[in-house]
């Protein structure tokens, strides 16, 4: 048996932790491509190669992910998100059908901290490092 016991507790200012805060979300979105092809073909009547469409190509994408970033009190953050997208498509030429799937895998991490520059309000400088993993698979 398993057993899991959660405290979550907010600071005077709303947050859980005094002067920190916290954004995340899911988002879903869908893409769609559609393609015309062409190539060159040989003309044997003319004896050379005449461009001409040669076939298309559908391919849909229909994606999910979430993201969430944590600002600390003196403007530093930490940024992760993940997506995962499921391709499905379909190649075609006049003889020929050639359907496609596949998954993508998307991780990202980021984290930065703004230096203030003497130039004035408003001016400043972000050093960030961010890492991403992408896999495809097809």
């Amino acid at each position: 048996m398993y057993e899991s016991d959660w405290l979550l507790r907010e600071a005077d200012d709303g947050s859980f932790l005094a002067g920190h805060r916290d954004i995340a979300g899911v988002y879903f979105a869908h893409g769609n491509s559609n393609l015309d092809v062409d190539g060159l073909v040989t003309n044997a009547a003319a004896t050379a190669y005449v461009l001409t469409r040669t076939g298309k190509l559908n391919l849909d994408a229909y994606s999910g992910g979430a993201y969430w970033t944590h600002y600390g009190p003196t403007g530093w953050y930490v940024d992760a998100a993940f997506q995962g997208t499921s391709y499905q498509g379909e190649a075609t030429t006049q003889s020929a059908r050639l359907p496609t799937t596949g998954n993508g895998f998307v991780t990202s991490v980021e984290a930065g901290y703004p230096v203030p520059l003497p130039l004035g309000p408003g001016f400043v400088l972000e050093p960030q490092i961010q890492v991403i993993d992408d896999v495809q698979r097809g």
